[in-house]
């Protein structure tokens, strides 16, 4: 307790019971002589107390109506102490000073009009330090600031307009000089913190919302049913405002709103967007009902929905939120989405979507065609321009951006739209049966460029039976009948046996029925001109039988039949009984009742892979000269009645006589190693123009140079090389034209270049010139 309230047992009891005073009799309203800040004199100011509006306040929670109060003096009521007892004081100095009963003398510090000037000049002011801007925030009320919204602390004013508080736990003064508060502790210097003013901010009542607006116009709120008033707002959010005639507090929060003070009763004021923030949100957007697309549409004016008879008012807060009077005279809440679509509350849930949202998925499904699942191809439906025909009275159709879907057609009012475009007729969450879908059907593009760009034929026929589709139509040599592509290449025909099937990638329609899948007829003369002039030859009998493929017909010689390939490989033939394979990706085929044919080389690709060979058997004691003329083999000049046969891949070699059939395989370097013995056929010296394998493994290369030619012999891995004719010539020809570039090579079969005046020339016509590595990738 202060040491001047010890003095007297009724101030001492006061303080020490911590009891609140009330008035006994009647009460002091209007401005007395004592209304003001006294002090003790004892305490210098330490202590402050107010009286004003015939209360004395002690402290905060603390205060003592004042019974009587005159120019002479007051007294004052201290009921709740024990004794009841009563405290006179009387002025002296010409009311300077307040002599009390027990002896206690206070000193006035400022009168009650300057209190209220200095009181009103910094009421609810928001200051920060000079030194350190915004690091804190010191916020004034009646009796106290406040610091970051986190702590307070007491304030009171001296005599000469000196403000004193505590900072630190320290007492210390602060005088008001040019705007700032200067303070006699550390050279502390508090400046004061702009004020929000709210200019242009709406609100309005969460309790009733869109019934009033408040709007706050240069830091004066006003409209709907309240008069205008100042309002601010404090940086730290606090806000304050004479509402309906009583001081208001409360707090702006993050998203806009006010909460105020619970004893205002003004609630929550819900922030709304301006003007100009509505029309730069709404501006160009349409709305329709999404329980009745078309009826109406709704676009924005001034705060106001159009398309009704009369003007629908409304207001939108920022977070997106309306209220207006959608269904009856009460206001509806609603909720504008991301996508532009309103959500409103209340009967029925209405939705209002988007006009160009609608209008972008009808434009996805405008002159689409559907037909029903559970009789694929008896009906077509086609949507165009919102209605739906193929129906005996065309009806409206709209697809909405939720994919739901709202018609005319009886008993198909709504439904939904899948993602690949079928639609399944009904209530969301009902049973959705066969009779109430809808399957989408391949566009007339997709029709045209997959089905009406060919004709077709069956895989087991080609050519025997041609189809074409037209107009949803499919004719041909074995009926005609109705014809549907859907989306997903399902096919439905008025066909037998072909009522449903599958259109793949490749081009076939496989039937379900298991009839033989339809090919495109162009695709298999594509096909038969990839095997022109191809030959096989039988795996179990290599060379005894040639099969060779012209105009699709595959013969042997003296038969002849049907050959197709198909565009999946497949095979069909009708050579024997008819058959069917596989072509394998090497050119054999594989036939489905069992065994195999082996592509054949063509004669050009035989004549230049062995003719020109001339060979030693090894496993002969005297030496013969074996060449290859044609299919023959001829030994030293004579036909010994042995065929020879080199496979596609110019590797197997197959003979064929009286022996039975030998295999073997043609090395790089020109050898035949022959599979089951140990002949082995050795190239031997050129001579009557055959080529030389004598020098080992080396490369032909055929070169003709204007009017020279010649061959090249690497005489070891690095050595020199020789040439024949002309040599020195030939060599200096030879390098001029690499530089000019005057001749070029081309890749034969076997590792072969052959150059003759810029093309190539059969191996027989030119000179050999032998090429061979020198072991690090160079050419000697």
């Amino acid at each position: 307790s202060p040491g001047w309230a010890m003095r007297g047992p009724p101030m001492l009891r006061l303080l020490m019971a911590g009891v609140a005073c009330v008035s006994a009799g009647s009460t002091v309203t209007t401005p007395q002589p004592c209304d003001g800040l006294w002090t003790p004199e004892a305490m210098k100011g330490q202590v402050v107390f107010r009286i004003e509006g015939g209360v004395l306040h002690w402290a905060p929670t603390l205060h003592s109506q004042i019974t009587a109060s005159s120019s002479l003096g007051i007294s004052i009521d201290l009921q709740g102490s024990d004794e009841g007892l009563h405290s006179d004081a009387e002025f002296r100095n010409d009311g300077a000073q307040l002599l009390w009963n027990n002896g206690d003398v206070w000193a006035r510090l400022l009168d009650m009009s300057t209190l209220k000037a200095l009181r009103d000049l910094l009421r609810h002011s928001a200051w920060t330090e000079k030194a350190r801007p915004g690091e804190h925030v010191y916020v004034f009320t009646d009796d106290h600031i406040s610091v970051d919204d986190l702590e307070s602390m007491p304030f009171t004013f001296t005599r000469d307009h000196i403000i004193i508080t505590r900072l630190g736990g320290t007492t210390v003064n602060g005088k008001l000089v040019d705007g700032e508060i200067v303070w006699d502790h550390d050279g502390l210097i508090w400046i004061p913190v702009p004020f929000d003013k709210l200019d242009n901010r709406r609100w309005t009542q969460e309790s009733q919302p869109g019934v009033n607006i408040y709007v706050v116009t240069q830091g004066i709120v006003g409209g709907g049913d309240l008069d205008p008033t100042e309002i601010i707002a404090q940086p730290g959010g606090a806000v304050f405002a004479k509402l309906r005639g009583k001081d208001a507090a409360g707090r702006l929060e993050q998203n806009g709103d006010i909460l105020w003070e619970a004893h205002t009763g003004e609630g929550r004021w819900l922030a709304l967007l301006s003007p100009d923030e509505m029309r730069s949100r709404l501006e160009g957007l349409r709305w329709t009902e999404e329980e009745r697309p078309w009826d109406r549409t709704f676009s924005v004016s001034d705060a106001t929905f159009l398309g009704r008879d009369a003007p629908l008012p409304f207001v939108m807060l920022r977070d997106g939120r309306l209220f207006a009077q959608v269904e009856g005279a009460d206001m509806t809440a609603g909720k504008m989405l991301d996508n532009g679509e309103i959500h409103w509350e209340g009967k029925g849930n209405p939705i209002w979507v988007t006009v160009e949202a609608v209008e972008e998925m009808n434009y996805q499904i405008e002159g689409k065609r559907w037909t029903e699942k559970v009789n694929p191809g008896k009906q077509l439906y086609t949507i165009s321009d919102y209605m739906v025909t193929g129906v005996p009275v065309p009806a409206k159709f709209t697809l909405l951006p939720d994919r739901s879907i709202v018609s005319g057609l009886p008993g198909k009012a709504s439904g939904t739209m899948l993602d690949n475009w079928d639609i399944q007729w009904g209530e969301p969450g009902e049973p959705i049966g066969d009779e109430n879908t809808w399957l989408v059907l391949a566009s007339r593009q997709e029709v045209e460029s997959k089905m009406q760009a060919h004709e077709w034929t069956s895989e087991a026929r080609p050519g025997e039976e041609v189809y074409t589709v037209h107009d949803d139509m499919v004719e041909g040599s074995g009926g005609s009948g109705a014809f549907t592509l859907l989306s997903d290449g399902r096919v439905f025909t008025g066909l037998a046996g072909k009522e449903s099937g599958k259109l793949l990638q490749n081009g076939e329609i496989v039937w379900d029925s298991g009839d033989a899948p339809w090919v495109a007829v162009d695709a298999v003369e594509a096909m038969r001109a990839s095997v022109q002039g191809m030959r096989w030859t039988e795996a179990a009998s290599p060379g005894r039988r040639i099969y060779t493929v012209r105009d699709g017909f595959v013969s042997d010689g003296p038969a002849s039949a049907s050959f197709d390939l198909l565009p999946d490989g497949g095979v069909v033939t009708a050579l024997g009984r008819g058959s069917r394979g596989k072509m394998l990706d090497g050119g054999e085929i594989q036939w489905g009742a069992g065994g195999m044919w082996l592509p054949v080389a063509s004669p050009g690709l035989t004549r230049r892979t062995l003719e020109g060979i001339r060979w030693a058997n090894t496993a002969e004691s005297s030496q013969h000269v074996l060449v290859v003329n044609g299919d023959r083999v001829l030994r030293d000049g004579s036909d010994i009645n042995v065929t020879i046969l080199l496979l596609a891949d110019a590797s197997h070699v197959y003979t064929s006589s009286a022996a039975g059939i030998a295999e073997g395989v043609f090395q790089p370097n020109g050898e035949i190693v022959w599979k089951g013995s140990r002949a082995i056929w050795t190239p031997v010296g050129a001579g009557g123009g055959g080529r030389d394998f004598s020098q080992g493994n080396a490369t032909m290369i055929n070169l003709k140079v204007g009017l020279l030619e010649g061959h090249i012999a690497p005489r070891n891995r690095r050595g020199a090389v020789a040439w024949s004719v002309i040599p020195i010539v030939t060599l200096v020809a030879v390098a001029l034209s690499l530089v000019s570039g005057f001749f070029r090579c081309r890749r034969g079969g076997r590792g072969d270049f052959s150059v003759v005046d810029g093309a190539q020339a059969p191996h027989a016509s030119a000179r050999q010139v032998l090429l061979g590595p020198t072991g690090d990738g160079d050419l000697a």
